[in-house]
């Protein structure tokens, strides 16, 4: 079946929910007519039922107005893929919101496990003395409590994508691995 409009995409998803016009008129607040309208390219929706309208369709806005599935945010590589690893890279973000300091660490994993092997840590990748007073920076107290052997244990596994988030007050750690 093809869903290349709105109102395709909303009929379609609707049916995969197994609701009638009017029950989800009824659940959005507006006449079965409006969404028969909407279902027919005749009008859209209103904006500000959408995020109501993706909600009760079980999919996401982006979703929902362009047909292209979200990605995830980490996922498993394939077999195939997993062949290539010797090419992914470990990508660290780290920002400092209070002084707008900025790391970016890119590393080649094989490079990182060479790291680990010499008793490398996450502190070493990022280091950071601290400020002028001697007082330990927030982003390091961040850093502290991410393991670097548990994240290579999920990059064996396969996982690619964002696998950390940190966020404080004042600093913001981001890891991902391409």
């Amino acid at each position: 079946m093809s869903n290349n409009t709105l109102g395709q995409r909303i009929a379609y998803y609707r049916g995969l929910k197994n609701l009638k016009q009017n029950e989800l008129a009824d659940i959005l607040g507006v006449s079965a007519q409006a969404v028969s309208k909407c279902e027919n390219d005749i009008s859209c929706p209103d904006i500000s039922i959408l995020p109501m309208l993706a909600q009760t369709l079980n999919v996401t806005i982006e979703e929902l107005l362009t047909g292209a599935p979200k990605e995830p945010v980490v996922r498993q590589l394939t077999a195939e893929e997993q062949k290539q690893k010797k090419d992914r890279i470990l990508r660290i973000i780290v920002d400092d919101l209070e002084d707008g300091d900025k790391i970016r660490v890119n590393l080649p994993i094989a490079l990182v496990r060479v790291g680990l092997e010499m008793g490398l840590n996450m502190n070493d990748i990022t280091a950071n003395k601290g400020d002028d007073d001697g007082k330990k920076s927030s982003k390091m107290d961040m850093m502290k409590n991410i393991n670097l052997d548990q994240l290579m244990c999920l990059i064996d596994e396969g996982a690619i994508g964002k696998l950390v988030e940190v966020e404080s007050n004042d600093a913001r750690v981001e890891i991902f691995v391409e």
